[in-house]
Formats: C-alpha cells, sequence, structure tokens
C-alpha cells in the first residue's frame, strides 16, 4: 500500500490483511456500541485475497456480538460471484453465506429469508437492484441489525454508473435512507482506482455512496510481472507495404502473427475486441487463412448462450482452447490464473479498463511468472472506441427532452406531483437502436444525471424531481372476450384477476389487471419470477385448471394521449400533414445535396420557414424526425437515414445523418399510423379528454403497438398530443416532482442549460483517448527489441502510477 497517497508519496508500505481486517472489524465494533466510527476504502489488487478481508469481519461480529446477529450485506455486481463466492465458503465449512437474486425461486428466497431473519445467515450477497427493490429492508433482514455494507467491484459506482448500471448510481441514495435507521461502516473494495486528479474514481466514489473522511488503504499499481510489448505499425515499413493498403486486413494479419508466436510458444493468449464485430470478421479471418489456429481459438462476448459461455470458458481453463477472442463481457468473475498474454486488437474503453484486462495475466505466478501485455498500435485503433462513445454518451438533447416529457406528464395529470412511469414513456426521447433492457437503463441513468446536477452545490442545491426506480412490474393487463371473462369471474383462479375496463371492440369485452404477483406466491414457488413471467407469456405453466383459463388470455399493451380540446382531432391531423410537407422538402434537398446534416442544420431549415418557432423548439422538432426515423427502419429493410458520425460530445452537433431514399413509405406510415390512432373507434375507452387504445401483445419487434409509439413520440415532440406508453415488460420509475420551474427553463433555452456530470463523462473519454496517444505513440529506446520493451515497461507502469495519482502528462493536457 502507498505510504501517504495524499501527499503524492509513492513509498511503498507493506500492509497485512490482519492490519485492513482489523480496521474494518474496530469501525464495526465502534458502531454497534454506538461511538464513533468512520468508513473504510480500499483498492486492492486481484489475486491479494480480498474477499477474506471483508468475510473474516463478517463472521467475528457475528460472535462477538451474539444478542444483535450484526449481518454483513455484500452488494456484488454478478450473480456468478456471488454464487462462486458463497460456494467457496461452503466448501471450507462455512454454511452462514448466502445470496439473493433473480435467478431464485420464491420458495429458495423465502428459505434465504427467513434463514436471515433467523439468525443463521452472517453474510447475505445481493445486487444493487435487489436491495433497492425494498423499499423497507425489514422484509429482507427482519429485526437484524445491519453491521457492516460491503461494496465489491465499488469502480462500478463510477465507470459502469453513469452509463452501463444506473442502479449501482442510485445506490448511495439507498444506502443514506439505511443509516437513518442502522449504524454501519461502508467498506468498498475496489482493484483499480484512479486518486486525485481530473477523473478522480476516489473522491466519484466517496461522493456517489456518500462516505465521509474514509480510513483509505491504496494499492500499489505498478504491476512488476507484466510486461509491456507495444509496437507502432509503420505503414511505410516494406513488411507491412506488402500487405498492401487495407488497414483491417493488416490489422488482422499482424494479430494473427502474434497468435502465431504464442502457439509456438505454447502460450495461452487473450486477445480483447472493442466489439463483437470485429471480433466476429478475425475468427471468420482465422478459420479461412489460419485454419490450425482457429481450431484452437474460442470466442467469448456477452450475447452469446450461457451454455457457449461456460463452454468456453471452461476450454480455455482446461487448455483446450489456446486463445480466447473477447469483448469486455470476459471480466469480473472470470478466474484463469495462467493466461501468457494479453492482445488487444484494440482499445475497448478508458485506460482504467485497459489496466484491468491487461491484469489478467500472470494471476498466479507459479504457473506464469512474467506475462505480457501486447498491441500493434494504429491511430485507427480509437474508430471503434469513439464510435461506441458516440453511440452510448447521453446527449443534450436526451436530457432536454427527458425534461420535456416528464413536464408534459405533469400537466396532462394536473399537476399530479406523484407519477408512475416506465422506459416507454420516453422511448422517442432517446436513442431507440436499443433493447428493453438498455433503453430502461438508459432512461434511469438520465433522471439520476439530470437529478444529481440541479441538486448540485454549484446548482439548486435541490432537484426538481426526484426518480426512484422499482425492478419489476406485478401485475398486467389482459383482454378477454365475453365468454372468457365469463370464464374468469367463475374460475378457481379469479381472486388473481380485476377489472380495469369495459372496451368498445366487436372481439374482446373487457381489459382485467392480472395480479402475477400473488399467483406467482401462491402457486409457482418452483420458479424464479423472471422464470414464471417467460412460461407464463409463452403459456407453458403446468397448473391444473390453469391452461383452460390461460390459453384463452390474451396479454394487452395500450397507449394513452391527450389532444387539446381547443384544436380537436382535425386540427391535430392537420398541423401534423403540414410537419410532414415540411420534412418531406427537407429530405429532398438532403438526398439532392447528397451531404451529411446536424440537428441545428434540420432545425434551423424549419425555424427559417415556420414564422415565429424558436430555433431550440426548432431543433427539438428536428431530433423529434430524426428519432422517429431511426425507429421506423429498426426492424424494416426501408433505409432513409443513417448516422455517418458520432463523436458523442457534450452537443447534438456531434451527430450527422445522411438521408436515403425517399420518405415517400415513412410518411404514409406516419400519417396512417397517426389517422388510425385519433380516430379509432375499437379497443378504445375515452374518458376525461383522454383516449386509450389497447392492443393484444405481439412478439413482433414493428407490431401495432411500436408503431403507436413511434408515431405518438413524433407528435408529442411536434407539440401537437402527448401520450402515455404501457408494455407489461419495462420496470416501473417513480417520481416526485417538486417544482417544474427550472426544467421549463431549460426546455426553453437548451443553449444556456449545461448537465456538469454530462459534460464531465465526454469530456473523461477524450482525456483517455488522449492518455492513450501518449502511452502508445512513443518512440522506443533500446539497442534490440527486448531492451526496447524493458525501458518502454519502466515507463509505461511509472506514467501509469502518476496517472492514478493525478498526475497527468503536459503533453496530454496540452
Amino acid at each position: 500500500m502507498y505510504k501517504d497517497i495524499r501527499q503524492g508519496d509513492k513509498t511503498i508500505d507493506l500492509v497485512s490483511q490482519e492490519k485492513i481486517i482489523d480496521t474494518i472489524v474496530s469501525q464495526a465494533c465502534n458502531a454497534l456500541d454506538e461511538a464513533d466510527f468512520r468508513d473504510v476504502y480500499i483498492t486492492s489488487s486481484t489475486g491479494s485475497g480480498k474477499s477474506i478481508m471483508f468475510q473474516i469481519p463478517a463472521l467475528y461480529l457475528s460472535n462477538k456480538y451474539p444478542d444483535k446477529k450484526p449481518l454483513t450485506l455484500i452488494i456484488s455486481p454478478l450473480i456468478g460471484l456471488m454464487n462462486d463466492q458463497v460456494d467457496s465458503l461452503s466448501a471450507r465449512g462455512i454454511k452462514s453465506a448466502k445470496s439473493v437474486h433473480s435467478n431464485l425461486t420464491p420458495q429458495k428466497r423465502e428459505e434465504i429469508i427467513q434463514s436471515v431473519v433467523n439468525g443463521e445467515v452472517d453474510m447475505l450477497y445481493l445486487s444493487p437492484e435487489t436491495l433497492q427493490n425494498r423499499s423497507d429492508i425489514k422484509t429482507l433482514i427482519g429485526e437484524r441489525q445491519v453491521g457492516l455494507v460491503i461494496i465489491d467491484e465499488a469502480h462500478i459506482v463510477t465507470t459502469w454508473g453513469k452509463s452501463f448500471r444506473a442502479d449501482y448510481w442510485y445506490l448511495g441514495i439507498y444506502l443514506a435512507k439505511l443509516r437513518k435507521k442502522y449504524k454501519f461502516p461502508v467498506v468498498t473494495f475496489t482493484a483499480t482506482s484512479i486518486y486525485g486528479g481530473r477523473e478522480n474514481m476516489y473522491l466519484d466514489t466517496l461522493d456517489s455512496l456518500k462516505m465521509i473522511r474514509p480510513i483509505t488503504f491504496i494499492g500499489k499499481v505498478k504491476r512488476d510481472d507484466i510486461l509491456m510489448d507495444i509496437q507502432r505499425v509503420n505503414m511505410e515499413s516494406a513488411t507491412v507495404r506488402k500487405l498492401g493498403n487495407d488497414k483491417a486486413y493488416i490489422k488482422r494479419f499482424l494479430a494473427a502473427m502474434r497468435i502465431k508466436e504464442a502457439a509456438k510458444k505454447k502460450h495461452k493468449v487473450l486477445v480483447y475486441f472493442p466489439t463483437v464485430r470485429l471480433l466476429r470478421a478475425f475468427h471468420s479471418f482465422l478459420k479461412e487463412s489460419f485454419s490450425e489456429l482457429a481450431e484452437k481459438t474460442g470466442v467469448y462476448y456477452g450475447s452469446l448462450e450461457k451454455t457457449q459461455k461456460d463452454e468456453m470458458l471452461l476450454g480455455f481453463k482446461s487448455g483446450e482452447i489456446q486463445f480466447m477472442l473477447a469483448t469486455k463481457a470476459f471480466g469480473m468473475g472470470i478466474d484463469i490464473s495462467d493466461i501468457n498474454v494479453v492482445y488487444h486488437y484494440a482499445m475497448t474503453g478508458n485506460v482504467v479498463d485497459y489496466l484491468q484486462e491487461i491484469g489478467r495475466v500472470a494471476r498466479d505466478h507459479e504457473k506464469v511468472e512474467v506475462g505480457r501485455a501486447k498491441l500493434d498500435y494504429m491511430p485507427s485503433d480509437f474508430n471503434e472506441i469513439r464510435k461506441l462513445h458516440g453511440m452510448s454518451a447521453v446527449k443534450k438533447w436526451e436530457l432536454i427532452e427527458v425534461m420535456r416529457k416528464i413536464v408534459s406528464l405533469y400537466k396532462t395529470k394536473k399537476n399530479a406531483r406523484n407519477l408512475v412511469v416506465s422506459a416507454d414513456d420516453f422511448r422517442n426521447a432517446l436513442k431507440t437502436t436499443e433493447d428493453d433492457s438498455s433503453i430502461d437503463n438508459r432512461i434511469k441513468t438520465i433522471l439520476l444525471m439530470i437529478e444529481k446536477d440541479f441538486s448540485s452545490t454549484r446548482k439548486l442545491n435541490y432537484s426538481p424531481f426526484v426518480a426512484r426506480p422499482r425492478t419489476l412490474f406485478g401485475d398486467d393487463m389482459v383482454l378477454v372476450t365475453k365468454d372468457t371473462e365469463e370464464l374468469v369471474n367463475s374460475h378457481l383462479y379469479k381472486a388473481y384477476f380485476d377489472l380495469v375496463h369495459y372496451i368498445k371492440s366487436p372481439t374482446y369485452a373487457a381489459v382485467y389487471r392480472f395480479n402475477l404477483v400473488k399467483l406467482w406466491e401462491d402457486k409457482f414457488d418452483n420458479l424464479s419470477f423472471p422464470q414464471f413471467k417467460y412460461e407464463l407469456y409463452t403459456k407453458n405453466l403446468a397448473l391444473k385448471r390453469w391452461n383452460d383459463l390461460v390459453s384463452k388470455l390474451v396479454f394487452a399493451t395500450s397507449v394513452s394521449f391527450y389532444i387539446d380540446h381547443k384544436q380537436g382531432v382535425s386540427r391535430a391531423e392537420a398541423r401534423l400533414n403540414e410537419w410532414l410537407n415540411l420534412f418531406e422538402l427537407f429530405f429532398i434537398q438532403g438526398v439532392r445535396d447528397n451531404k451529411g446534416f446536424t440537428v441545428k442544420e434540420m432545425g434551423d431549415f424549419f425555424s427559417k420557414r415556420v414564422t415565429h418557432l424558436d430555433k431550440y423548439v426548432s431543433q427539438a422538432y428536428a431530433q423529434g424526425f430524426i428519432n422517429s426515423m431511426l425507429d421506423y427502419q429498426s426492424n424494416r429493410n426501408d433505409r432513409i437515414i443513417r448516422i455517418i458520425s458520432s463523436e458523442g460530445g457534450a452537443s447534438t452537433s456531434y451527430d450527422k445523418y445522411m438521408l436515403l431514399g425517399h420518405p415517400d413509405n415513412y410518411m404514409e406510415f406516419v400519417t396512417r399510423t397517426f389517422t388510425e390512432l385519433v380516430n379509432a373507434k375499437s379497443m378504445v375507452v375515452e374518458r376525461e379528454e383522454a383516449k386509450t387504445v389497447y392492443f393484444a401483445r405481439s412478439r413482433d419487434r414493428f407490431d401495432r403497438f411500436s408503431a403507436a409509439t413511434n408515431v405518438l413520440g413524433l407528435a408529442q415532440a411536434l407539440e401537437i398530443l402527448t401520450y402515455e406508453a404501457r408494455n407489461g415488460k419495462n420496470p416501473q420509475i417513480y417520481l416526485r416532482i417538486n417544482s417544474i420551474y427550472h426544467m421549463e427553463k431549460a426546455i426553453n433555452n437548451p443553449t444556456a442549460y449545461h448537465n456538469d456530470f454530462q459534460e464531465e463523462v465526454y469530456q473523461r473519454h477524450e482525456l483517455s483517448v488522449k492518455m492513450f496517444k501518449y502511452l502508445f505513440e512513443r518512440d522506443m529506446e533500446g539497442k534490440d527489441r527486448n531492451e526496447q520493451i524493458t525501458n518502454y515497461t519502466h515507463f509505461f507502469w511509472d506514467t501509469i502510477e502518476d496517472y492514478f495519482m493525478g498526475i497527468i502528462p503536459q503533453e496530454v493536457l496540452k
């Protein structure tokens, strides 16, 4: 551990596990004895036995306080990680560790919860989502006292929380609420964390988890057992020129040569790719050109089936697979100790990601004494990661459009301060190329990004709204015919159904609410809730007298929309047609000019042709059309727009689009869908100036419900109406509205609105790219390749150590 990192002192002190364990124990004891206590922050390299550092304190506290029986909660990001640690403890005879997660059956979950309540469990592993889904912690732990809260892999709070796992970002809010009832230290563990400087992950974590002046142990950053074998590709060299001018082919060939070298040395190699597309292309190249290497090569990425992943990991561990091609999915929870080389086809993320990935070599020094990190560097290596960041980064226009939607829902609900929304309500306010789970995660990230920015002491010091996610819908909607309604009301399972309202329809008579949670708990406690829902929707549930009912149930989706009575349906249709005509003019001009355009340029086109149209509002209209077109073509062969550059900056000017073909089919789709919705007479409920249209649920990616949300989203962007959507899939988000004034201020003048959190994500990405360039574009020094590698390795780790202490090279800052 560093002796005094606060002063930038690089002196290393040998800090034993015993000292860290003693620190954690003493702070937990202080809390339980109602004395002053402090949180603890620890960075410790993988393989240093960090799990023991919190498992021993958990067991000690349970023995020291038999009356209080304090429980240690361990927040872990992956079910696999939880299960591995619980199984490992069980194998050593320690049966007092359990995990609660979504894969458990209700019966098993209740068994575990009961054992927690009874004091039989000392360590409870769970995900942040599972923890936050308990509005009252007592439903999980009963009257038990909380002794410790451990945050494992704590870097996710900052590196994943703002982009991938939104629920990690909400964790601090939940812990602050928990600490009003219980006194306990929060202890964080991570292998990698930047201390100080512009990318201060340490302060970020403290701020996010609301930790105050924790006792801090920062582990050594340098890895003396990793040699850095970085080669800059010289496009003018004779060797490279023989390969031609195709950079993609050169990249694939050089990577294959690295694998071929490793094959001769019998080295185990992990190859990282930024995208699945690049991974698959290289794998195909190996099969075609180096079949003998391909036979020893496996693949690992997120969308691979679990059985295939397990098979690949087993093969890589056993040595049957010598070379593994992987994305970032090959990460936490995977421990293979004899990897010789980590080769990066290109960067997968930021500098912290890179350090964690190369840290997978030489885990067991008896098997691999010194590992190597290899790269054939080309400046174009950053193209993919820039594209990835551009596509995933939250844009300012998304923040504005989400606020616009919140204000619209608030007014539509007659200024109701408590709202329940889902990701579907915001679909048209976001980039819509993602699947449902990604959109749900994205909207939660955006809501907290807005909330935290307004709450900052640099801004208002309070937020116009408070958003809190819930994990699963507990009920669903079903459409019933007259005969089915009679069956429901006389059926053995009628207690699980409630009438919502009758509808006008030649086919269906009514909409009923179906209490999924109650049925699951009562009758299907052998299944997990996600499994139950899957079996339910695929109509595979096995239960006496159940199939005669479920075979007749039709699950429903719905859209509800409100058109101001002052304009009426006819005027709403006319306004949409006026905008479609203007859109058509822009489209024809764009195709004719054959050049890219930005949201601002499309908005300027509108504002010049519509009297009194504010330039910011015109850009919101333009973004509405773009989102609608992207969603329209996402599962169709009709390509009308493509993103030609996306650099992920702090404004929408970084996104450029190209229009393709002609807009006739798209315009006809919008007109037809809108007309059908506003004039619908069937499958409709009308009340208080709002109309709700129901649809029979479909598995089709672009069914009538999806078409409706697309077109209503566009109409809402054009301020013709407001709408809500319900599809029974996306989790609920509860909103408490405090004030709409500052949101309306941002909506009406988006140029003046700045979100520090959103801009910070972009700035950190740019800084990371520049840091990579500084590291990889350095001239090599030494009389031969071995000396060059040795010298460069010293430079690399010295620079990285400075970087993790917040010291950034001047060349990078410039």
